[in-house]
Parts: structure tokens; C-alpha cells; sequence
């Protein structure tokens, strides 16, 4: 990872929205305690969620950073192809 990369993702995860991200976990915890499972089982479960959560939302933020990246190359070389061709 890149210093520009881990600058915008911490920027990327201070900037989200918790309270939707809290409300979508506190569901998930009480499904999660009307389940008839042994205690260590859903606490597995709890982690495991945490730890998709995080997966996904660094995924999703890469692929938009690279997207961006490829848009901003894009423009470059087009900018650049007319600068030439005038």
C-alpha cells in the first residue's frame, strides 16, 4: 500500500457512516443471540462479522481508488493527445 493509498483510506474510514453501520451490527447481534447456538459459537460468529465487514469495506474502498486512478490516467492522455495534436 502506498502512502496515498493508506492516507485516503484512513480519510475513507474516518469519514463513514457509523451510525448506519451501528444500527445493521446491533441487528445482527440480537438475530445473532435468538440463535440456539453454545456461547463461544456466537461470539465466532460476532468476529467473523466484524472481520467481512472490514474486508468489504477495504475492498470496495480499492477498487473505487483504483477506478479512480484509471479515470485520472484517462483524462491525462486525452489532455495530452490534444496538447499534441494542436
Amino acid at each position: 500500500m502506498t502512502n496515498l493509498e493508506r492516507i485516503s483510506f484512513e480519510k475513507f474510514i474516518e469519514k463513514s457512516d457509523t451510525a448506519e453501520v451501528a444500527v445493521t451490527a446491533e441487528q445482527f447481534e440480537i438475530y445473532l443471540e435468538s440463535l440456539d447456538l453454545p456461547e463461544n459459537e456466537k461470539r465466532k460468529l460476532s468476529n467473523l462479522r466484524s472481520v467481512y465487514g472490514e474486508s468489504c469495506k477495504k475492498k470496495g474502498f480499492f477498487n473505487g481508488f483504483a477506478a479512480g486512478l484509471d479515470l485520472i490516467k484517462q483524462v491525462v492522455i486525452l489532455f495530452l493527445r490534444n496538447e499534441f495534436h494542436d
